[in-house]
């Protein structure tokens, strides 16, 4: 997903959160904090399918023209000389501050409006980071070039019972996202407050990690104390989920220790 708008939307009036995977454009070089594009969980592209709030195509993009590579080439050398200009003067700065400081003559004039050198822009070339716009890829599908694919997910049975807990999940209106690094397959994030029915994961931290288990499989002893230990830890509640004849079931786990 390209556009803000649609990001929005999905995430205030459907609940879903996805993953951004793209860079934010006054910090490209961290990974902290992402922007987009959004990435969607395969639960997440088959709710929306299933409520007709989506539709899968797969369409053809049309080829660059050579007008597109031009601009592209213009606005990537117009980036590399803003970049040029701002490291020239933060590094003016920096002289004229060392300096000051260590009582060197120097013409303030002069040295506030020094260029880098055809060395630095070299590298510059090499290594700068261009932002291209993603959203203008949207903009040219149509539906004149565009037709409806199936969708296969979930085919295989795990990936059913995790479907059905996803579902069941979201119809009870949470928020979810996925719950791996906590030894799960979601993590639940519900009101803190009783006049509040959302709680979204950028204002809250999750409350519930869901690990999602075939109904006749049994739960070993020690499956359900370290599951209970390690959300103890984490501070959360630990949740195991079957299907069991088509209706979700839970079964939630608390580490209370030993007195």
């Amino acid at each position: 997903m390209f556009k803000k708008v649609d990001w929005k939307l999905l995430r205030r009036n459907y609940r879903i959160v996805g993953h951004l995977t793209g860079s934010l454009p006054r910090q490209p070089k961290q990974n902290t904090y992402q922007g987009l594009p959004l990435k969607l969980l395969r639960e997440e592209a088959t709710l929306l399918l299933e409520k007709g709030i989506a539709e899968l195509v797969t369409c053809n993009i049309p080829e660059i023209n050579q007008s597109q590579i031009e601009l592209y080439n213009h606005n990537r050398e117009s980036n590399i000389m803003e970049q040029a200009k701002i490291i020239a003067k933060e590094k003016n700065e920096r002289d004229l501050f060392y300096r000051e400081q260590n009582h060197l003559p120097c013409d303030v004039n002069k040295e506030a409006n020094k260029d880098i050198s055809d060395d630095e822009i070299k590298k510059l070339q090499s290594s700068a980071i261009i932002h291209i716009s993603t959203a203008n890829l949207v903009d040219s599908v149509t539906s004149s070039n565009c037709r409806k694919i199936t969708w296969k997910y979930p085919d295989a049975l795990s990936d059913k019972f995790r479907y059905a807990a996803y579902r069941d999940l979201w119809y009870k209106g949470f928020y979810i996202t996925p719950g791996r690094k906590f030894g799960g397959d979601y993590l639940i994030y519900a009101a803190k407050f009783a006049n509040s029915k959302q709680d979204d994961p950028y204002l809250f931290h999750s409350r519930y990690v869901v690990r999602v288990i075939p109904s006749e499989r049994e739960i070993s002893t020690y499956d359900m104390i370290a599951f209970g230990r390690l959300c103890t830890n984490v501070k959360k509640i630990g949740i195991f989920c079957s299907v069991v004849e088509d209706k979700v079931k839970y079964l939630s786990v608390k580490w209370t220790g030993m007195g």
